[in-house]
């Protein structure tokens, strides 16, 4: 058993150290490995090392250029330092420069900063200059417009001014004319005066005559009386409207001392107004009905055209478009052309129009004097008068007016008859309803002259109420039915009340007016606590 073991033990360690022997032979192969390549690098140094010999033998002779390069550049750098004192002096030189020049630029920012703000300043007005430009740009297009129309109107005027001048010793023939017109109505007058004194004495003679029959002629003294009696009551009747005529006549004397006056103010002028009276002259007579005879169709007066009646309004018309007569149509040219002529601010209005034949005159007039700025309000309610409030206006008990059909003229008819005269435009304002609802609201700041044609207690004092207030000082209040006691009655109950003590003139014996005061002292325009 023990040597078994022992070849085992043995077996063991030759294999350990033939193991050892093969990790040497490895190793020593590695080194050989190693060996040989470490021969290869230093075969391979030995060849790099005879290279950097030649190199430095090369470099030997570049060192010793490069010292010659070098001592050339010392040379340089001599030189250069003589540069560079003079460049940094330069240097500082311009340093200070750029100082001065930063200074500079700064300014020239703060200036530039200022300009950007003037630019925007100026922008703003360029801008705005740009369009008032091309406003003054439309305007001048409009003025040239206009210019060329006033160089129209200049060519026209110069013609009528060549005309007018022609007409001038025309006109010299025609004031002459007036003249000798005037003269023959101061005769007529006076003819017409002691016409009256006349009638007055055939009175006195009639009634002596009549008592001479009573005491003498008992026999015959009642059927001459009676006859007698029935020619009295006809003179007597006649002395009204002659006395109406003659107060009318003295009116229209005065409206022609007024317009020859005006007339002598000069020939052009004279011309010019000849015209414009000649124009009126025609439109009067057609709004009256006397251009062409139109007959009555009042009751008392029915199918007669009675020229002495027209002129003071003692009939209704058939056709013409007014009944108030030529002597108050007179008064209302004759105050109308003052108020304008004196220049006294306000509309014109008249309440109570009927067939509107006044109010078409008023506008007739505003047309020949042109004048564009005035209106002419045509009060009314279209369907007649209205029944008496005899329990708020006893002065109006037992008033007929509201049965008479033919005071009953509508609207469209009124308006019609300012179209049949190329009178109706936007001057024309109708008010339309009872004077107690339309007036005190109507749109009316100033009245230059006020004509009253309501007949009533109630319908006179309404229009007072509302208008009066609104006449300027130095306008003209009329009123037409002055000849009726109770339109009287409101008219003086008014003027009492607020002491109007404006004188009043008459017309024909059925009209009166009166202008109202500028200052204070006779009743000028008053505040009637918010009736108006």
């Amino acid at each position: 058993m023990t040597q078994p073991k022992q070849n085992h033990s043995m077996l063991g360690r030759a294999a350990r150290k033939l193991w050892v022997f093969k990790e040497l032979y490895a190793q020593i192969g590695v080194l050989q490995d190693q060996v040989a390549a470490s021969t290869g690098r230093e075969a391979q140094a030995l060849r790099e090392l005879e290279s950097i010999r030649s190199e430095l033998a090369a470099s030997s002779g570049r060192e010793a250029q490069a010292l010659r390069e070098l001592e050339s550049i010392r040379s340089e750098l001599a030189a250069s330092s003589g540069r560079e004192a003079q460049a940094l002096r330069e240097l500082e030189s311009v340093r200070s420069e750029l100082a001065a020049s930063s200074a500079r630029e700064a300014q020239a920012s703060q200036e530039l900063e200022s300009i950007r703000s003037e630019l925007a300043a100026s922008s703003t007005r360029e801008a705005q200059a740009s369009r008032e430009l091309e406003s003054i740009r439309s305007e001048l297009a409009a003025l040239s417009a206009r210019e060329a129309q006033a160089s129209q109107e200049l060519e026209s005027i110069r013609s009528e001014l060549a005309a007018l001048s022609s007409r001038e010793s025309q006109t010299s023939r025609e004031l002459e004319s007036a003249k000798g017109q005037l003269a023959a109505s101061n005769e007529r007058a006076d003819s017409l005066a002691r016409s009256l004194a006349d009638v007055a004495r055939l009175q006195e003679h009639v009634a002596t005559l009549s008592a001479h029959i009573q005491e003498h002629l008992p026999t015959l003294g009642n059927l001459l009386l009676g006859r007698f009696a029935e020619a009295q009551a006809v003179f007597t009747g006649q002395i009204p409207l002659l006395t109406a005529n003659l107060v009318a006549l003295r009116c229209g004397q005065d409206e022609e001392f007024r317009s020859l006056r005006n007339r002598l103010n000069g020939s052009v002028a004279g011309a010019g107004m000849a015209a414009a009276d000649r124009f009126l002259d025609l439109l009067e007579a057609a709004l009256t009905g006397t251009l062409r005879p139109d007959v009555s169709q009042a009751p008392w007066a029915k199918d007669v055209f009675d020229p002495a009646r027209r002129a003071v309004g003692q009939d209704w018309p058939s056709q013409a478009e007014t009944m108030i007569g030529t002597a108050r149509m007179r008064n209302l040219r004759v105050l109308t052309q003052r108020a304008l002529q004196e220049r006294v601010p306000g509309d014109l209005i008249e309440t109570g129009v009927w067939r509107g034949g006044a109010c078409i005159y008023m506008r007739g007039i505003l047309a020949a004097a042109g004048d564009t700025s005035r209106r002419v309000f045509v009060a009314d309610s279209f369907r007649g008068l209205p029944a008496p409030d005899e329990a708020a206006y006893p002065a109006d008990a037992g008033d007929q007016h509201h049965t008479f059909d033919q005071l009953a003229v509508s609207r469209a008819e009124v308006e019609a008859n300012f179209r049949r005269y190329a009178l109706l435009d936007e001057q024309v304002v109708f008010l339309e309803g009872w004077f107690k609802d339309s007036l005190p609201t109507a749109p009316i700041e100033k009245l230059a002259v006020l004509r009253l044609d309501g007949d009533m207690y109630e319908s006179t004092m309404d229009t007072l109420n509302a208008l009066y207030s609104k006449v300027s000082p130095g306008g003209f209040v009329i009123v037409d039915d002055y000849i009726l006691k109770a339109c009287a009655q409101a008219v003086d109950d008014f003027r009492a009340r607020y002491g109007i003590l404006a004188p009043m003139h008459e017309v024909d014996g059925a009209a009166v007016w009166w202008q109202v005061p500028k200052d204070s002292s006779a009743g000028s325009p008053i505040n009637l606590g918010g009736e108006a």
